[in-house]
């Protein structure tokens, strides 16, 4: 513990010169000459004023609670005379109402003393009252003979109003929104056209014909183009890629559902196979060949989103090819937007990707 002290060498120490106040733990030597050091007693504090301060907190402290306590007592009870003073008013005010009922037996003589209405008049009113209800049941009666009338000609329309949700069923994103009501439509036309609901990835498509090949060159251009991430310098490298190809084949096609940018497990796995194929192989020992993975969207809804949306769809099947195919030649994306390229009739069609081998000149 800390003590105080000070230095008596007041002829050798500045410290003692001085008379400054040392403090020091353990040995009581002047840290300047190494003399003893005298000890100081620290005065004591007014321990007498602290326990007047302490005692004046407490008595405001209880007297503070008394106010509260006797506060809460008087609401208590100006509340309790408030409560009884109701309770007394609602009885005097049902009292006067309860007293002109009378009772009538039936001699028609009145029981109830205080009533000041004769029993024959009571009685008249009581037959009043008993024979009023019977013209009730018949307008009850009548009006269920109307209501059905009612609905019956009403109920044509119905049908003819049921088709005003299907503008709804357009999502207001388009293929964009997930929760786009188009799934009806498709399955009737997926009934009649062959469901690709279960076929994730086509691993034989159609091979297309010159004028759609040729088509589908322009509209990859286009899309180049509009590229936002790519220089020019890449742009025009791709497109005279396109152009000058010596061959250009549609390796596979990848289908989405509404909305959808997750590539399922079982599509990765036909990708994986699919380019595990002897004859994909042996095209990729060609280090020119470019694979162009192309992304769609079907044309409902916001142009820009559908073009985010292929954008995404290509990405993701593009990473599958290096990280789980093990392909090593060049891989570009191409986001082609909203478009019914792929179908025209067939909406889930063109909600895809296509992958494209390209061989330059």
């Amino acid at each position: 513990m800390a003590q105080i002290g000070k230095c008596t060498n007041t002829v050798g120490c500045t410290l003692a010169y001085t008379g400054q106040e040392i403090r020091f733990e353990g040995s009581a030597v002047c840290p300047e000459c190494g003399r003893p050091l005298t000890l100081l007693t620290k005065p004591k504090t007014n321990s007498k004023l602290w326990l007047v301060i302490v005692a004046l907190v407490v008595l405001v402290a209880i007297a503070g609670g008394g106010f509260y306590a006797v506060e809460r007592l008087l609401t208590a009870s100006d509340s309790t005379k408030t409560s009884d003073n109701t309770k007394t008013s609602a009885t005097a005010t049902a009292s006067p109402t309860a007293s002109p009922v009378t009772q009538t037996q039936s001699d028609g003589k009145m029981v109830d003393g205080k009533s000041q209405v004769p029993a024959d008049v009571l009685n008249k009113v009581n037959n009043q009252s008993t024979q009023s209800p019977t013209p009730q049941p018949a307008s009850s009666a009548a009006s269920p003979t109307v209501t059905p009338s009612s609905e019956t000609q009403q109920s044509p329309p119905g049908p003819k109003e049921s088709p005003a949700p299907s503008n709804g069923d357009k999502p207001p994103q388009g293929d964009a929104s997930a929760s786009g009501g188009k799934s009806p439509p498709q399955k009737s036309a997926d009934s009649a056209g062959g469901d690709n609901s279960g076929q994730t990835v086509d691993t034989k498509p159609k091979e297309l014909s010159s004028a759609e090949l040729g088509a589908t060159k322009e509209d990859i251009k286009k899309r180049i183009n509009a590229i936002p991430r790519m220089s020019d310098s890449e742009k025009t490298k791709l497109i005279d890629k396109l152009d000058s190809a010596q061959y250009m084949q549609r390796v596979g096609v990848v289908y989405f559902p509404t909305g959808s940018t997750v590539l399922p497990r079982p599509s990765v796995d036909k990708l994986v196979s699919l380019f595990k194929a002897p004859e994909l192989v042996q095209k990729m020992t060609d280090p020119t060949l470019v694979f162009i993975v192309a992304g769609y969207a079907d044309l409902t809804g916001d142009p820009r989103g559908n073009y985010k949306l292929s954008d995404e769809r290509a990405q993701a099947v593009a990473n599958v090819l290096p990280d789980a195919a093990g392909v090593l030649n060049l891989v570009r994306t191409v986001p082609m937007g909203g478009t019914d390229l792929l179908s025209g009739r067939r909406p889930d069609q063109n909600r895809a990707v296509e992958i494209w081998a390209v061989i330059p000149q």
